[in-house]
């Protein structure tokens, strides 16, 4: 069903595009959106699974939903939770994934950054801008080390080179399998995340992007990978960015074979640690 708009001076109205997704995919983006948010260690409030309940149901407009959540946060007072942070950007990640629209663009991560974490209370770092400082995190996965993330000066040229390579590839994706497409796809998201353009919510922005990008193939995710092992995820990415000597991409293919080629790979992290002990004894 649509809704006509009428534009002054046009015989032919625009009209106003109505979500019209199935039951099936609605819930499937919202186990995604959900999911996304262990990438930070985060859980989403029981009052957003509430209205998810009845959005399933009733397909309230994203901005009730929004309106609902943060009179709902509000009222909590609670300055310190990430809660709103996580119910906010589960929202976001949803209404994006349910849009048909997509442009492969720099700009396009920027404004997915934007859309996500925009007027969201306790959320301190720029949004849809880059930072303008270098980063350092301690990963359980690497002993304590941290990724090599992209010096903050460098991160124009490098997103711009990694861009325009991927762009130049594009032209030969017709001739590959699925299988192939995927995996070269998954080496250039890789390469992105290794640049951590922001300050916050790089993952769920990349994730996003990810996915986004392999609908304009007609390829679709599995709901269930990133519903229950987003965290497995992350550090998947975080060992295909480690230095030389423990770098190995090999648990990221095996959590996008299960996410968009439909494989049943066992995704521990406990044989992610055993991996890195082993390379650490060596």
């Amino acid at each position: 069903m649509k809704e006509g708009v009428r534009m002054f001076g046009e015989e032919i109205p625009y009209e106003r595009l109505v979500n019209n997704t199935s039951y099936e995919d609605r819930k499937k983006y919202w186990d995604i959106a959900i999911g996304l948010q262990a990438t930070d260690n985060l859980k989403v409030s029981s009052y957003l699974k509430e209205l998810v309940k009845d959005s399933l149901d009733n397909q309230y407009d994203y901005e009730v939903i929004e309106e609902k959540l943060k009179a709902y946060h509000l009222e909590k007072m609670d300055t310190t939770s990430r809660e709103s942070e996580a119910d906010l950007s589960a929202l976001r990640i949803n209404e994006i994934l349910m849009m048909p629209d997509f442009r492969f663009s720099i700009g396009t991560l920027y404004a997915y950054h934007s859309l996500l974490f925009s007027n969201i209370p306790n959320f301190e770092y720029p949004v849809g801008k880059k930072r303008t400082y270098n980063i350092y995190k301690e990963q359980d996965v690497l002993n304590g080390e941290s990724v090599a993330y992209t010096n903050y000066q460098s991160i124009d040229d490098t997103l711009q080179y990694d861009f325009n390579e991927e762009e130049t590839k594009m032209n030969t994706y017709d001739d590959l399998s699925i299988e192939e497409l995927v995996l070269q796809i998954t080496q250039f998201i890789s390469n992105i995340w290794q640049v951590h353009p922001f300050g916050e919510g790089n993952t769920r922005t990349i994730a996003t992007f990810f996915m986004k990008y392999l609908q304009y193939f007609d390829i679709e995710v599995s709901n269930q990978p990133f519903k229950d092992h987003s965290n497995y995820f992350r550090d998947a990415l975080v060992l295909a960015n480690a230095s030389r000597k423990v770098k190995t991409d090999k648990f990221l293919i095996m959590f996008v074979e299960n996410a968009f080629l439909n494989k049943e790979n066992q995704l521990d992290k406990e044989e992610m640690l055993q991996y890195i002990k082993d390379k650490t004894i060596k």
